[in-house]
């Protein structure tokens, strides 16, 4: 059985790796480089942050 605070430990350990992650990797500012690769040029709606399609695959 699982306590409270091993649970609450539990969550404050793994939100610590995301804000870590979140760090080490930040999100590019500008979208459009991470849109094109080797001169191809990826489906826009994957590089346009207003696209709901494009959230829900984030």
């Amino acid at each position: 059985e699982i306590s409270d605070m091993d649970v609450q430990e539990l969550v404050m350990k793994s939100i610590g790796r995301l804000t870590l992650v979140r760090q080490t990797f930040p999100l590019p500012q500008n979208t459009s480089q991470r849109c094109v690769r080797s001169n191809h040029r990826i489906n826009t709606s994957l590089c346009d942050p207003k696209d709901p399609k494009a959230q829900m695959l984030e």
